[in-house]
């Protein structure tokens, strides 16, 4: 196998998008228990596409799936059974996702990067960067470029009002 992607810590385990002769899958390290597990990837995706992993509120595994100029939604859902199986949760055509006004041709995207703590993903496509949050589906063209190159993202915070003098 081999790692597309850094980890990204979701509750209270370690998760990582694998690809290798096999195909795709998700390699998970529960932390409490200090045990792996490895999560077959959605039966009906494509394995070759640009993946991000996230939990959502409730602690459920969600997929997104960039292929074929259209975003798919994956959940990870229990059954009564107590079985574990992907759900396709919703199909979207990229050029309505990231600018329904100009109807982008978006045939070939490229992720960029990912900001775990506010679940916000950075995309290329159609020779521009664009900012996906991924709960609510909001994209906002951040510049354009012929550039293709990794984003590492951060979020921070900012208290008005602290000032810090030294003389």
């Amino acid at each position: 196998f081999f790692f597309r992607d850094p980890g990204i810590l979701a509750g209270n385990a370690l998760y990582w998008m694998a690809s290798g002769d096999h195909g795709s899958t998700i390699l998970q390290f529960d932390l409490d228990d200090q045990t792996p597990a490895v999560i077959e990837w959605p039966s009906d995706s494509d394995p070759n596409c640009y993946t991000q992993t996230w939990l959502t509120e409730g602690d459920c595994l969600r997929v997104a799936t960039f292929s074929r100029g259209s975003l798919q939604m994956w959940e990870r859902k229990v059954c009564s059974e107590g079985v574990a199986k992907w759900v396709l949760q919703k199909r979207y055509e990229l050029k309505n996702v990231l600018n329904p006004e100009i109807r982008l041709n978006v045939e070939y995207v490229t992720k960029l990067g990912y900001a775990q703590d506010i679940k916000v993903m950075f995309v290329w496509a159609a020779h521009s960067v664009f900012m996906l949050q991924l709960d609510t589906l909001q994209a906002k063209k951040v510049w354009e470029s012929c550039v293709i190159a990794p984003i590492h993202p951060y979020a921070s915070t900012y208290v008005a009002g602290t000032y810090v003098f030294s003389i």
